[in-house]
């Protein structure tokens, strides 16, 4: 880490050397304890607030997703890492073979800022890396409950053919949770994704209610927990799996084509 030091031109600043002093004593430790939160958040609020999908296929597709991102930004903040040290050659070089004292000076400045933003970069690009780490075993975790077997692979018909229980379950959810601030009924945009679903919308208010009264009992003897909910979401997607395809047809259309779907479509064609 570059020493803390002050500009030798400022009166005022001098003012502050035993603070600059202390400051330089105590922030190695500092820095390394601030390495700890060089990630964008937690990997509690990775696992329970942003992996939060009622299906396993849809939380791989999630942590996929964070893992592609951030991925993504590991490869941006490796390129400018790399550029930063050889602009700090550069300076560096060029540096040794300036005449003008003065512009010697200010090549190995720029190269002082180029080292600064290594500095700056290495803690995040190490963030990142644990970040990844992290979510590579929650993936690896998911896929193990769901039987599948190291090297294994989630087929797009398999995504396909999880995706009901998906929306049925996040439907009731998000339905569930707008009743407990509604004063037991479901909003109206909980509504409408019930409809799109194929779902009536009344059968639907009558489950939910249902489900709170039965709530309110266990109230009387212990506090409920959130199995009930989980239990409750699975019943729904047994009660009303189906009901997509009905509508489907409804609408003159395929639940989905099968043709369209990559493993069959493109498996021999390296598409």
């Amino acid at each position: 880490m570059n020493e803390l030091t002050l500009p030798e031109t400022s009166a005022l600043l001098k003012q502050h050397a035993p603070m600059v002093e202390f400051v330089q004593d105590n922030l190695p430790r500092i820095v390394e304890q601030t390495n700890i939160y060089q990630k964008r958040q937690s990997q509690f609020m990775d696992n329970m607030l942003t992996v939060a999908q009622p299906t396993p296929i849809r939380r791989l597709r999630q942590i996929l997703s964070e893992i592609n991102r951030k991925v993504g930004a590991f490869r941006e903040a490796k390129y400018g890492l790399r550029k930063n040290q050889i602009k700090r050659q550069m300076f560096l070089r060029d540096a040794d073979k300036e005449s003008d004292p003065l512009k010697a000076d200010l090549l190995r400045l720029k190269a002082e800022r180029c080292q600064s933003n290594i500095d700056g970069t290495l803690p995040v690009v190490a963030g990142a890396i644990r970040k990844v780490t992290a979510l590579i075993e929650q993936h690896d975790a998911i896929m193990q409950s769901m039987g599948k077997l190291p090297g294994d692979v989630i087929t797009e018909a398999e995504f396909e053919a999880q995706e009901e229980e998906y929306h049925i379950k996040t439907a009731f959810t998000q339905g569930l949770t707008a009743a407990r601030a509604r004063g037991g009924t479901i909003d109206e945009g909980n509504h409408i994704y019930l409809q799109q679903l194929g779902i009536n919308g009344a059968a639907a208010a009558c489950e939910v209610q249902r489900f709170l009264n039965e709530e309110a009992i266990a109230f009387r003897n212990s506090e409920p927990t959130y199995g009930m909910v989980t239990d409750f979401l699975e019943k729904m997607y047994q009660k009303f799996k189906g009901c997509s395809s009905t509508f489907a047809e409804h609408k003159g259309m395929l639940e989905k084509s099968e043709i369209a779907l990559l493993e069959l479509n493109h498996a021999n064609t390296g598409i």
